[in-house]
């Protein structure tokens, strides 16, 4: 009778993991970090499909989550720097877009995949907003149950969408196709954060969510140097349909200057001729698996060439 006991527990923790990997992708990367990391890169969506350190012969580890704030960033950091090895260079990436910094938190109206309910398996529940420990129990322990609450995106979800973007080792979109992809995520940023034009100033919400993320990048900067860690903003290739639409004064103002201001050091990849090619992505925005490890490489090897791992 035991023994039936036993097979039962071991069989519904193997549905229960099928499940947390169904359900949230990112767990199911997450789930596999190893020890003894010299590098830890952190972000959201352009950082997700950005880097990927398999053959750059460096001990690397993307802890991108989609999507994912600046916040979250740092959060993800206190949870996972003891993954670093003692002796090694000990470099953690922050990949940043153009209008990362003007974003400080997802809300409930923005889909079940901005939920914080995302970072209940891959973090300690004080460093979760919103927190619910019912909610915990019941993704933890029925996430058969849980995917009921979400049945819209659950199809989605199944489909393993996100691995299968991260696969994509071409770009499926020709001239139009990308610039529309360019426009559209333009528009959506611009709706987002209340912006009428990227030449005029910013909003207010716009100026005051990148004074909230100055502080967190001091913040993470402190954290990093009382740690003997390596802080280092990463700007991503943009694709050239995206870097036709945003202005170099709407870039420093809402980008490149707060990383100064905040004396982090900062590596910009954002307008690689080579890079930036369209053959390197698979929208507007993201590099597709060609692209992502053509970058790395790259990124890896500049990294090595300042001395910075």
């Amino acid at each position: 009778m035991a023994n039936i006991k036993r097979k039962f527990r071991n069989l519904d923790s193997r549905i229960n993991l099928r499940f947390h990997d169904l359900l949230f992708p990112d767990y199911a990367h997450i789930r596999h970090i190893p020890q003894h990391l010299d590098i830890i890169s952190l972000g959201s969506r352009p950082a997700k499909f950005a880097i990927d350190f398999n053959d750059t012969g460096v001990r690397g580890f993307n802890l991108a989550v989609v999507p994912q704030t600046l916040e979250y960033d740092f959060r993800m950091l206190k949870n996972y720097f003891s993954y670093f090895d003692d002796n090694g260079p000990r470099a953690v990436l922050l990949v940043l877009c153009p209008f990362t910094l003007l974003k400080t938190r997802y809300s409930l109206t923005e889909g079940h995949t901005a939920l914080d309910h995302r970072y209940y398996l891959v973090l300690h529940p004080a460093l979760i907003n919103n927190y619910s420990h019912s909610t915990h129990s019941l993704i933890k322990y029925h996430p058969a149950l849980y995917s009921l609450s979400i049945t819209p995106r659950l199809k989605g979800l199944l489909g393993k969408r996100l691995q299968r973007q991260l696969a994509m080792a071409s770009n499926p979109l020709d001239e139009n196709g990308m610039k529309e992809s360019a426009m559209n995520y333009i528009s959506s940023w611009m709706k987002e954060f209340s912006i009428t034009s990227l030449d005029d100033n910013l909003p207010g919400s716009a100026s005051e969510a990148i004074g909230s993320n100055k502080s967190i990048l001091a913040d993470i900067v402190t954290f990093c140097r009382e740690r003997q860690l390596k802080p280092i903003a990463v700007i991503p290739p943009l694709s050239k349909n995206l870097l036709e639409l945003i202005p170099d004064k709407f870039m420093n103002r809402a980008l490149l200057s707060p990383l100064k201001e905040c004396g982090i050091t900062t590596i910009d990849f954002s307008h690689d001729e080579k890079l930036c090619d369209a053959t390197n992505f698979r929208d507007a925005l993201c590099l597709n698996s060609s692209g992502r490890k053509l970058f790395t490489t790259g990124l890896i090897n500049h990294l090595k060439t300042k001395e910075l791992i």
